[in-house]
């Protein structure tokens, strides 16, 4: 019996833990403006994209 209530306690332990951890990570992919993790001022700025390694990049530029 003592082992059944060991797992139900590490069972919600890990359940709060896993909803806490979500909602941590949404609140991070929902941060906005400057002081997000996500920004660069070299996007906004200089039009910089890092391109993804091993890829072949073709830049073009037009004007109209």
């Amino acid at each position: 019996m003592g082992g059944v209530l060991v797992i139900f306690v590490a069972l919600l332990f890990s359940l709060s833990w896993g909803n806490e951890f979500i909602e941590n990570l949404i609140k991070k992919l929902d941060e906005r403006g400057n002081q997000a993790w996500w920004w660069d001022e070299r996007w906004w700025k200089d039009g910089y994209i890092e391109p993804p390694r091993n890829y072949k990049v073709k830049v073009e530029w037009v004007t109209v």
